[in-house]
């Protein structure tokens, strides 16, 4: 970025807000200043400002830097090849980690598409049973545990299991205020996690609500955001971090071919 004043500067922010402390660690290894390493809740894409198709982590950038900033050189991509090929402000793309061959991005692009088939109720369980998987996650629950009041805990357990049940209008506007309010130190190493769970959260909602399969899709990409912060190598082997992926990519379409016409045979761990 070249800043007002002139002066030029590195900046990065991963596409969900968030990355964990080894990115972290490597960005600064590159020369990127720590103060420039956008992550954490207050750094998430706003739901008006989340546009399918775009590099969301430069767009979390622009919302970051001094007004009148001029974008001279684009972001980081690690874990989804696809992002090279996002529409930009910028035309470079600087690969500093190994990528892998498991194009999330076109999986969510698929969930969102097939997710179209399902009524106003069944995009709403499908969120339900994404949040409900992240909810389970003992990481996710110690982090819940330590950094969240148990109001806002009450308010998440009550909303997954309306969304799932589709009690509807108990979700409302008032339900997804209060969800995106929920708050947490963003700087913790267990952000990332919260992070995904509440994302998640509140798109389930929404996605019930206004019969919106962009954000059914986005309850889907805030698990597989989850797992790859989970399991990036050097956190487990190539091999495990794929697998891990691949099996959750293929339970995601699944769940939502068995919404459309076996949804009384289902519960919120069906094919967990």
């Amino acid at each position: 970025m070249k800043l007002p004043n002139g002066k030029t500067t590195l900046y990065a922010a991963g596409s969900s807000g968030k990355l964990n402390p080894r990115q972290r660690a490597r960005l600064q290894e590159l020369g990127v200043p720590e103060a420039n390493i956008i992550h954490g809740k207050g750094s998430a894409l706003p739901k008006e400002g989340n546009p399918i198709n775009v590099n969301h982590a430069e767009q979390i950038i622009i919302r970051n830097i001094p007004e009148g900033s001029q974008v001279t050189r684009k972001g980081i991509s690690w874990g989804v090849n696809k992002q090279m090929h996002l529409v930009c402000t910028a035309n470079l793309v600087w690969m500093v980690l190994e990528v892998f061959m498991i194009d999330i991005v076109s999986h969510v692009d698929r969930v969102q598409h097939e997710s179209r088939k399902l009524d106003a109720a069944n995009k709403g369980r499908f969120g339900a049973w994404c949040v409900n998987y992240l909810f389970q996650q003992k990481d996710i629950l110690d982090s819940v545990k330590t950094n969240i009041e148990p109001s806002a805990v009450e308010l998440l357990r009550t909303a997954i299991n309306s969304c799932w049940n589709s009690n509807d209008p108990a979700v409302d506007d008032n339900t997804i205020s209060q969800l995106e309010a929920v708050e947490w130190d963003p700087d913790s190493d267990e952000s990332g996690g919260l992070d995904e769970l509440f994302g998640a959260a509140t798109s389930m909602a929404i996605a019930l609500q206004e019969n919106d399969e962009n954000h059914t899709a986005n309850c889907a990409e805030r698990v597989l955001n989850y797992l790859d912060y989970v399991y990036t190598p050097p956190s487990a082997s190539k091999d495990v971090y794929e697998n891990i992926i691949q099996a959750e990519c293929e339970k995601q379409i699944k769940m939502i071919e068995l919404l459309q016409d076996r949804v009384d045979s289902l519960s919120l761990n069906s094919l967990r």
